[in-house]
């Protein structure tokens, strides 16, 4: 079994106590390691980077990933050049993929339907949408989701983000999970505080609950073969969210890497 040195990973802001809490609380198996109902917080605005190392956290792929969910096109297949894991998601019979979640949060406007409910009733229960599906977990499907649902409230003028996941490899596709829900949680937080006039709602944090999260041995061996940082291509990616032209900004930024 291999098994991984925080101290190695050079990891971002408060994912080092993260990743802690994994290597003290997960279990071993033949060729894997694994924790359920893991529960951590991020912050959207410091720790939407896991890892300065590029084998971790490499920004053409978040760019790639950002890209592809903003098309929202389920046979697009242009993430396959940057993921391995999409490659095995779709075939001859099985032409969609069910994995652009893009799908779930522009398609079907889920993000903005939540905005909508938050601005009319700013305690409501009810700004939310699923990813995950009957359809997408059925024995027919070769393309498993692995997020559940998106919510947002707003408590004592504070943004709360919750994300409930099935499962996620710590190592391969948590690192663009969690910089897209950074994304999308400044996303709703710029249009509410700009478009809605919320001015007193202030940043809290995301706030994620996996029902398994893991990592195989193969995942190690490119982190402890490589070494190369990017840095300078990621710090202060989010800077000026509350400007209302922020989207802009980071469509600008995001694009020119």
């Amino acid at each position: 079994m291999k098994y991984f040195n925080t101290e190695e990973l050079y990891l971002s802001n408060n994912w080092d106590m993260i990743f802690d809490k994994f290597k003290y609380t997960c279990k071993c198996y033949d060729d894997y390691y694994e924790c359920l109902n893991f529960s951590y917080r991020i912050s959207p605005i410091i720790d939407y980077c896991m890892s300065y190392f590029t084998n971790i956290f490499d920004i053409n792929k978040a760019k790639a990933i950002y890209n592809w969910y903003k098309k929202h096109d389920s046979r697009d297949h242009s993430i396959e050049k940057y993921f391995d894991e999409y490659k095995h998601c779709t075939d001859d019979t099985h032409l969609d993929f069910n994995s652009n979640y893009g799908l779930y949060a522009y398609s079907e406007e889920g993000l903005d339907k939540c905005i909508k409910r938050l601005a009319s009733n700013n305690m409501t229960r009810q700004a939310m949408f699923c990813i995950n599906n009957n359809e997408a977990m059925s024995d027919r499907s070769i393309d498993k989701l692995c997020t559940n649902t998106i919510q947002f409230f707003i408590r004592d003028n504070r943004l709360i983000m919750i994300v409930q996941m099935r499962a996620s490899n710590l190592f391969t596709l948590l690192p663009y999970d969690s910089f897209m829900f950074c994304y999308w949680y400044l996303y709703v937080y710029n249009k509410l505080y700009n478009e809605y006039e919320l001015k007193k709602l202030e940043i809290d944090y995301i706030y994620i609950t996996a029902a398994t999260i893991h990592y195989y041995d193969k995942n190690l061996d490119n982190i402890h073969k490589i070494e190369n940082k990017n840095v300078e291509k990621i710090n202060n990616l989010f800077d000026n969210y509350k400007d209302k032209n922020f989207l802009k900004l980071f469509d600008y930024k995001i694009n020119n890497i």
